[in-house]
């Protein structure tokens, strides 16, 4: 399992909050889904592209998920 330790306080010095074991049921048209690791909404793609650095950076997998209903 990853350490998202580094993460974590990154996105705290950003100001993007974040969510940890967040249930994907509740962001999928078809109500499934287990919980991700963590979860967040970026609110600029600015900030969505330097996390995205940081994570390739840092070897985190991710996941970018659109409106959940594909």
């Amino acid at each position: 399992m990853t350490d998202y330790a580094v993460l974590r306080k990154y996105l705290e010095e950003l100001g993007c909050p974040y969510r940890e074991n967040e249930p994907m049921c509740e962001h999928t048209s078809f109500k499934i889904g287990g919980p991700a690791d963590l979860y967040l909404a970026p609110a600029s793609s600015a900030v969505l592209a330097s996390v995205l650095a940081a994570c390739t950076k840092w070897e985190i997998p991710t996941l970018i998920l659109g409106n959940g209903s594909n």
